[in-house]
Order: structure tokens, then C-alpha cells, then sequence
């Protein structure tokens, strides 16, 4: 995990420091989306005697875990955005975590993990599904998507098509819109 930590630092330090325009390329892509995904693990994990849970224990199965710790590789439905962070303190970082479902649909018995990561001008939102049931391995799980109006505001990261990812968005989030970045999700 040190090896990933300090990959990830050397692709979004300019980032942080100094909100520099970036071209990702899908493998610096794949570095900040493992990076992301343990970062949910850890709150996650950190987080036991927190918030409710809509689980016993960890959102995140000891099997789950034990595979992204061998592989690396992100978990099928986990989707990643990247957005730019102005706070009004120079050296500003953020950590948010919350779980929520939608309440009826096709997705109803599909919890979710969301985490919001912001340090100096770099942040990401990262969402995690888990099915609720004994059918799990055989649901697909949503495919989840923003309101419309933070489309100029964070770019969907992962699943990666393959494709370089330009960053900073045009617009960004503060210190006054966090909460409503983290709670915008719609179900396709």
C-alpha cells in the first residue's frame, strides 16, 4: 500500500498544490481509483462505531478487501469522480463518508458507501455498491450517475473507457457545497 501512496503523490501533487491543469492517463487513472478505493476501505473500517450502518460490521467484506489488497483492482460498480476543491483556508482538506439506498426502483435492495476526499485543490467522490440479499452475485450492480448541474463541476473517473481524463472541471465545489456534492445521485 506504500508503493500506491507514493505513486498517487507523485500524479496529484501539482494538483493540490496548485490546481494545475492535468491530462490523466488511464494507468494514472487506475492509480487514483485504487488509491480511492482504499481510502473508502479505511473510513469505512475507521467508522465502526459511527454512523448507523446498513450492515453488521464493515460495509466492505473481509472477502472484498483481501482481494483489492492482492490485486489492486477496484470492485465491479464502484464509480469515481474528480473535482476540483476551493476552501477558504489555504491548506484545506476534507474527509466524508455516509451510507444510503434508494428507496424504490430496481436498485431499492442496493446499499451504497459514498466517500468525499478533498485536500489542497484535489478532491474525489468515490461510490460503492453492495447488494442486500442472498442473490447478490447474480445482480449487476447500478450504474449511478450525478444531477446534471455538477456536470461542470466533477468528471466521472471510473469506470475508466479508457481515454485520457482532463482535470481541473470548469467549475468547482467549496467549503459551502460539499454536503450537497456528496448527496446528487441518480439511478439510470
Amino acid at each position: 500500500m506504500s508503493d500506491l501512496e507514493g505513486r498517487v503523490k507523485n500524479i496529484i501533487k501539482d494538483m493540490i498544490v496548485d490546481a494545475a491543469h492535468v491530462s490523466l492517463s488511464p494507468t494514472e487513472i487506475a492509480t487514483i481509483a485504487a488509491f480511492a478505493f482504499k481510502t473508502a476501505v479505511i473510513y469505512d473500517y475507521a467508522n465502526l462505531s459511527g454512523e448507523k450502518r446498513p450492515f453488521r460490521g464493515t460495509f466492505f467484506s473481509p472477502r472484498t478487501r483481501q482481494d483489492f489488497r492482492q490485486s489492486l483492482r477496484v470492485p465491479e460498480g464502484v464509480h469515481i469522480w474528480l473535482a476540483k476543491f476551493v476552501s477558504k483556508a489555504m491548506h484545506a482538506g476534507r474527509l466524508r463518508g455516509g451510507y444510503f439506498k434508494f428507496k424504490r426502483g430496481p436498485w431499492k435492495d442496493f446499499h451504497f458507501f459514498v466517500t468525499t476526499y478533498a485536500v489542497g485543490h484535489f478532491a474525489f467522490q468515490i461510490l460503492c455498491p453492495r447488494f442486500r440479499g442472498s442473490q447478490h452475485h447474480k445482480i449487476r450492480p447500478p450504474r449511478v450517475v450525478q444531477h446534471p448541474k455538477w456536470n461542470r463541476a466533477s468528471v466521472l473517473m471510473w469506470p475508466n473507457d479508457g481515454l485520457a481524463i482532463n482535470w481541473p472541471p470548469p467549475q468547482h465545489f467549496t467549503d459551502d457545497s460539499i454536503d450537497t456534492f456528496a448527496n446528487r445521485w441518480e439511478v439510470t
